[in-house]
């Protein structure tokens, strides 16, 4: 079901907590993943919606939490 919202999607904000190194390991796979997704929509018709954009999708890392930073 994700892959299918990874797909069809063109703007994607991925949050992470600056507190918490395995929160930012867990954004870079989830940007890996959705970047092999788009890939594999955009280079397979079976895949590709009438919505698909030709270029890669926008993706903002945000970092959260900073406010309980030391």
């Amino acid at each position: 079901m994700r892959d299918m919202y990874m797909r069809s999607g063109h703007l994607f904000l991925v949050v992470y907590s600056v507190i918490s190194y395995d929160s930012l390991i867990a954004a870079g796979r989830l940007i890996d993943r959705l970047r092999r997704v788009k890939a594999l929509a955009a280079s397979n018709p079976r895949h590709a919606h009438s919505n698909s954009m030709p270029f890669p999708p926008i993706i903002q890392l945000v970092g959260n939490k900073c406010d309980l930073t030391g």
